[in-house]
């Protein structure tokens, strides 16, 4: 009996990893909660003669998919928005609070932020039947809405606040008849033309809106953001020397296997595996990037054992860390499908660790570590 080559096994493994992807995405149902038809699908409105502009303003610090990005928003709202006889003025995009300063007339001024993917116990349900059992998770945001008037007078209006649209994805094999019905759009853009709809169906509010539009504004930073990535909290849980770690090697036409790395001058190097947590005290999506934790002072890899001089040296992150792994008793280790040194994004209210290896000199071990440049406070002596 004849076993399959390497790459007739690889090419079997692509079309499994194919069938699974494609199948996993048509057992996707996306449902925009809160709207309906008209604010996907705008249609003519009685107060369409009139000018009527909208300012769009992210207050965010979490990379967003493409198609809640601000340029992909900006290409979908320009031609729905005119079915409603609105202006698309401009949409801006800050990791701060902001707020407009100049002249506005007759403008509808939103402003999206605390972008949150939410993920209740139906989901994990799902996943561990194998999505027999459909679950869901929700993705949110927080929109506030002023309308300038026809005297530049701004109106706040809580309703389109406290009704933002919203999005819920289920997953599941049962969800696959029903694959056809998901509703793609962007919710933010969906929130934007439902703001409008608000404005231009209440009666008092309209009539608030007559004259030229008037746009001679700037948007100014009044405080940084206290959620999301700037808020994610970094803590050291341990720190250990260590003699080796173990590498996952993929690849190279093998099959996967594991080696055992030492240092290069093991008489007077040793590894430090530094195990940190991640946390995301905020009630929105905050993004971690593990490669820039760093110790100090810097370790130089390239001309043997010394310390390296942070002023003139440049490191690359990942080469600076020898090696970097999820913590192996972290159940979320099964959700995820990135390599452990990239960015990732951590959920509002969760955390995840990470393990690091330095290499190091025996006698001179970092003085701190840091990450994004602010010192993690550590004070237990090294096991």
């Amino acid at each position: 009996m004849q076993f399959p080559t390497n790459s007739v096994r690889k090419l079997l493994l692509l079309d499994l990893f194919l069938v699974f992807y494609f199948g996993f995405n048509s057992c996707s149902l996306y449902l925009l909660r809160n709207s309906d038809s008209q604010d996907r699908q705008p249609i003519t409105s009685p107060q369409s003669q009139k000018e009527f502009g909208v300012i769009l303003i992210y207050e965010n610090n979490h990379a967003l998919n493409l198609i809640e990005a601000p340029f992909n928003v900006k290409s979908i709202l320009e031609p729905k928005i005119s079915v409603l006889g609105l202006k698309l003025i401009e949409v801006h995009s800050d990791a701060s609070y902001s707020v407009v300063v100049g002249e506005l007339k007759n403008i509808l001024v939103l402003k999206v932020s605390k972008f949150a993917h939410r993920r209740g116990w139906s989901f994990y349900t799902s996943l561990f039947t194998l999505m027999l059992i459909p679950g869901f998770e929700s993705w949110d945001l927080q929109i506030a809405a002023s309308l300038y008037d026809s005297n530049g007078k701004e109106i706040p209006i809580p309703a389109i606040q406290s009704q933002p649209v919203y999005k819920q994805v289920w997953l599941g094999w049962p969800i696959f008849p029903l694959y056809w019905l998901s509703e793609k759009e962007s919710m933010v853009a969906t929130n934007v033309i439902k703001a409008a709809n608000t404005v231009l169906k209440d009666t008092e509010l309209a009539a608030r809106i007559s004259g030229p539009i008037v746009s001679d504004y700037k948007i100014v930073k009044s405080a940084d953001l206290d959620f999301g990535t700037s808020s994610v909290k970094t803590k050291i849980i341990n720190v250990q020397r260590v003699d080796s770690y173990v590498l996952n090697i993929k690849g190279h036409g093998g099959t996967p296997r594991q080696q055992r790395i030492f240092t290069e001058h093991p008489a007077v190097e040793d590894f430090l595996k530094v195990t940190v947590d991640f946390e995301n005290p905020s009630d929105a999506n905050a993004d971690v990037s593990p490669f820039i934790f760093l110790p100090e002072p810097l370790f130089s890899h390239t001309k043997g054992p010394q310390l390296g001089n942070t002023e003139n040296k440049m490191y690359l992150s990942p080469d600076l860390a020898a090696k970097i792994e999820y913590t192996s008793l972290d159940p979320l280790n099964l959700f995820y499908s990135e390599t452990s040194h990239q960015k990732f994004t951590l959920r509002p209210q969760t955390s995840a660790k990470r393990i690091f290896y330095f290499r190091y000199l025996k006698s001179k071990e970092p003085i701190q570590y840091k990450y994004f440049g602010t010192p993690i406070p550590y004070q237990k002596p090294l096991n």
